[in-house]
C-alpha cells in the first residue's frame, strides 16, 4: 500500500481590537520643532497642526510670577485647549508643559512675557510632535512558517490486514503565547482504527512544551493504493 501524505494547514486569525484602534499605541520619538515666539492672536503651523495663542493672564502689581498663556491646537478636524504657566508658586495647578491632540503634540513654555506694563504680550513655546508607529503584520504563511511546524508520518508501504503506525508532530519554532492548538485527522476510505473509541482530535498547549506528538494505529483489508487524507491544524491567534 503506497501512501501519499498531504498536510493541510488551516490558520484562523482573530484580529485584536488594537489592529483597528491601538489600546496601547507605540510612538516615534518626539520631534523637536524648535522654539517659537507667539504674540497674542498669532499662530504657527507645524505639520498637520496649527498652534494659536488665544489669551494671556496679565499680572498686576500685587501678583506673584503667575503669568499664563492660553493656546488652541487645531488638528485632525478638532480643537484642543492648553494652558501653560511659568508660575513657580506652590499653589499653582498649571504646568509649564502640556501634551494634547491624543498625545501627539507637546508644548513647553520657555518664557511668558505679559503684564499691565507690557503692550505686546508674547510667549516662547517649544513645540514637539510625534507619530504613531503602525504595527507591522506578517502575512499568514510567513507567520506560520516561522512559528509552527506540523508533520504527519505514514509509511510509504504497508500490508493488508496489518496495523500501520501514524504519527503527527507539532513543533513550536519560536515563543508564542498560545493556549490552544487543535489538530484533527481522519482515516482513508476503508481503514479502521485499532482503538475503535479513539478520537482523532487533539488539543495541544504549547506554552510550556516546544513539541507535541500524537499517534494511532490503522489498517485495511483492501489491497490497493490509498491516498492518506490531510491532517488539519487550527490556530486561533
Amino acid at each position: 500500500m503506497k501512501a501519499t501524505i498531504l498536510i493541510l494547514l488551516t490558520l484562523l486569525m482573530i484580529s485584536p481590537v488594537s489592529a483597528i484602534e491601538p489600546l496601547d499605541p507605540e510612538y516615534t520619538d518626539w520631534k523637536d520643532h524648535g522654539e517659537k515666539t507667539l504674540y497674542w492672536g498669532e499662530s504657527v503651523d507645524i505639520g498637520n497642526y496649527t498652534i494659536e495663542v488665544i489669551d494671556f493672564y496679565r499680572s498686576g502689581h500685587f501678583d506673584i510670577d503667575g503669568d499664563w498663556v492660553g493656546l488652541e491646537v487645531h488638528g485632525g478636524g478638532s480643537v484642543y485647549a492648553a494652558i501653560l504657566s511659568m508660575n513657580n508658586a506652590t499653589t499653582s495647578t498649571i504646568n509649564d508643559s502640556a501634551i494634547v491632540c491624543h498625545d501627539m503634540v507637546k508644548l513647553v513654555a520657555k518664557d511668558i512675557v505679559t503684564g499691565y506694563d507690557v503692550s505686546s504680550p508674547y510667549a516662547k513655546i517649544r513645540i514637539y510632535t510625534r507619530e504613531i508607529i503602525e504595527p507591522e503584520y506578517e502575512d499568514i504563511d510567513s507567520w506560520f512558517n516561522r512559528t509552527l511546524m506540523i508533520t504527519k508520518y505514514v509509511p510509504d508501504v504497508g500490508y493488508a490486514d496489518e496495523w500501520i503506525h501514524v504519527q503527527i508532530t507539532v513543533k513550536k519554532l519560536r515563543d508564542i503565547d498560545q493556549e490552544e492548538i487543535m489538530v484533527s485527522d481522519s482515516l482513508p476510505f476503508g481503514f479502521e482504527l485499532r482503538d475503535q473509541n479513539e478520537d482523532l482530535n487533539w488539543t495541544f498547549d504549547l506554552i510550556d512544551d516546544n513539541r507535541c506528538i500524537v499517534s494511532y494505529m490503522m489498517k485495511t483489508t483492501n489491497i490497493t493504493e490509498h491516498e492518506v487524507p490531510a491532517a488539519e491544524l487550527v490556530v486561533s491567534y
